[in-house]
């Protein structure tokens, strides 16, 4: 069996708290996050109930701690990259028993992408597609091996 992640499921200002972090190149202060968010309705006072619960969930975890005046403040980063954050989407949702469903995903994703940049995707997915069918075959010469020594 594959290497499964459970489902994580958040709230619209969870994930707006996620986008800021995945955005950042360094982790954030509370403070911070509130004045990226630009949304005059998310307090501080809410920014910092949405941060509880992105920790309960794991999905961030306080990086260190910055004296801010005369206190000290943590810093927020997260444990779950946007990439792993959308694949972990898509497969929640994705239905494995129709066997074109991923080359259509990817054909529509191509799509998204633009012209000037769709070439060098495509070689890239050639070559990440390569690498994975040389995988599955020294797995399978791994599994031939193992069978035929028992």
């Amino acid at each position: 069996m594959k290497n499964e992640k459970k489902f994580i499921k958040l709230t619209n200002r969870e994930l707006q708290i996620m986008q800021i972090l995945w955005k950042s190149d360094k982790s954030l202060t509370a403070t911070e996050i509130s004045e990226l968010t630009g949304d005059n309705n998310f307090s501080i006072f809410s920014v910092q109930n949405t941060i509880k619960s992105l920790l309960s969930k794991k999905v961030i975890e306080v990086s260190s701690y910055t004296k801010v005046y005369k206190t000290n403040a943590r810093e927020y980063k997260p444990l779950l990259s946007a990439n792993d954050f959308a694949t972990m989407q898509f497969t929640h949702y994705f239905d494995p028993s129709k066997e074109t469903a991923i080359p259509h995903l990817v054909a529509t994703l191509l799509k998204l992408e633009n012209t000037e940049n769709e070439s060098n995707v495509i070689d890239e997915l050639e070559k990440m597609l390569n690498d994975r069918k040389k995988e599955i075959e020294n797995e399978k010469s791994g599994d031939l091996c193992l069978s035929t020594r028992k």
